[in-house]
């Protein structure tokens, strides 16, 4: 860093983030009763069929476990490898989830929901993801419509239409690969084996639901904002001429998960000196 960039360290700091606070160490991120209310109004717009929602997978990777978005809003277990299905017609929510306590433990989620998962998320009936083949065929022989989300999960850092657009051109569209998403897979695998059913996206509906906030959400929100003032007020105070980027940003980063917020949204942006303006530079 030279001289004159070094002088002008502060000249611009852009923070593009949402944080999302961790998960506290016991139960769920929100009273089980918040997840049924959200389960009974997305039930209320499938009274003519069934649905089903997918759970993220294990990752491949040693970063922390991430539950898909839309999973979590209705469920909030935040365990892999899980799946739901709702039943319009009896109002209904069946979780399939097979995991020890020690897996629970080893995912940091409460292990309460390996010996009592029902009672932990108060959900109807929760059986072994096993079942889910027998339980999906004997509903899909007497409905007519099935509900799934066309649309990606959304892991951190993701959002379903850029995940879906980025997909479609490297691998959906590419003459040399080919493959479908996961979600359109399960569509295909649905139609083929039930076609007397009516597969229908299901997204649109749980991303409706999702954009009016709860009281208990805006409480969450709130608490997030107040982390991202503080960590912009101390990335400010520790501002000093000489010093690099990535110092800066590990100013944020400290603060987040010092507050107890699992990460940031996106990278922290940081730009000064000669790298001003970032956008359109060329």
């Amino acid at each position: 860093m030279n001289k004159q960039s070094a002088s002008r360290v502060v000249a611009v700091v852009a923070l593009l983030f949402i944080l999302v606070p961790s998960l506290p160490a016991a139960g769920l991120r929100f009273d089980k009763s918040e997840f049924a209310a959200r389960r009974a109004k997305l039930l209320e717009k499938i009274p003519d069929g069934i649905a089903v929602i997918w759970g993220a997978q294990p990752p491949g990777n040693y970063y922390p476990t991430a539950q898909a978005n839309d999973f979590n809003y209705l469920t909030g277990v935040e365990l892999p490898n899980a799946a739901l299905l709702l039943d319009g017609a009896s109002k209904t929510s069946t979780l399939f989830l097979t995991t020890t306590e020690d897996q629970a433990r080893q995912e940091g989620v409460d292990a309460r929901i390996a010996k009592n998962a029902r009672e932990f998320t108060g959900l109807e009936r929760v059986v072994p993801f096993e079942s889910l083949t027998f339980f999906l065929t004997g509903l899909a022989g007497r409905s007519k419509i099935l509900y799934t989300p066309f649309k990606p999960e959304e892991l951190y850092r993701e959002v379903s239409t850029e995940k879906f657009s980025t997909f479609m051109r490297s691998v959906t569209l590419n003459p040399w690969d080919g493959r479908l998403t996961r979600e359109l897979q399960f569509v295909k695998i649905l139609k083929d084996r039930f076609p007397q059913l009516e597969v229908r996206d299901l997204s649109p509906l749980i991303w409706e639901l999702r954009t009016i906030k709860s009281p208990a959400e805006i409480a969450l929100l709130r608490k997030a904002g107040k982390i991202g003032v503080k960590a912009h007020t101390e990335l400010v105070k520790a501002c000093r001429a000489g010093m690099y980027e990535y110092e800066l940003s590990a100013v944020v980063n400290y603060v987040f998960e010092k507050e107890g917020a699992q990460e940031s949204a996106c990278g922290v942006i940081i730009s000064s000196g000669e790298k001003y303006p970032y956008y359109g530079e060329q």
